[in-house]
């Protein structure tokens, strides 16, 4: 688990049972959201084995107003990293759970599926709209973007074979 660039996470679960879930004895996993610990209980409670924010992946972004010194073209993108919030072994399939999925995430979560040859996947809390045009809505948008995706909790037969 890595800190990111946004604010110092609040969300911490205290784990003091053995577990088969990367952790030891009384570790301590502190969480972005509510909604994150939430889903990581629930995922606990069903006895499913997973990593939480344990792997990254690398993926190509375009930068805004880029321009290479080299040859001046405009056309200018920058390697990042994306980091999954959830990763089930026994499947092989990372989840990244959202509130709210503004523009940047919509961006990112767009690059890093179509240039990752790994199992991606979206839980929304709610299927909101993307925009008060109310045009669109999260499901919407991953269905255009071949993204698989769940509304409200991490469906368990992403996680576990025998389900």
């Amino acid at each position: 688990m890595r800190y990111g660039k946004r604010s110092a996470r609040k969300h911490s679960l205290e784990v003091s049972a053995p577990l088969r879930v990367g952790g030891s004895e009384g570790s301590l996993w502190v969480f972005r959201s509510d909604y994150e610990r939430r889903e990581a209980l629930r995922l606990l409670d069903n006895g499913v084995y997973f990593t939480y924010e344990d792997e990254q992946m690398a993926y190509m972004d375009s930068v805004y107003n880029g321009k290479c010194l080299r040859c001046g073209s405009t056309h200018v993108v920058s390697a990042r990293l994306y980091t999954p919030d959830f990763y089930f072994p026994e499947t092989d399939i990372f989840v990244e759970t959202k509130g709210k999925f503004d523009q940047e995430s919509r961006r990112k979560m767009k690059n890093v599926c179509t240039q990752s040859d790994r199992d991606i996947r979206m839980v929304f809390m709610r299927d909101n709209y993307l925009s008060k045009k109310k045009s669109m809505t999260y499901g919407r948008w991953c269905e255009l973007n071949g993204i698989q995706y769940a509304v409200g909790s991490i469906p368990l037969e992403w996680c576990k074979k025998d389900v």
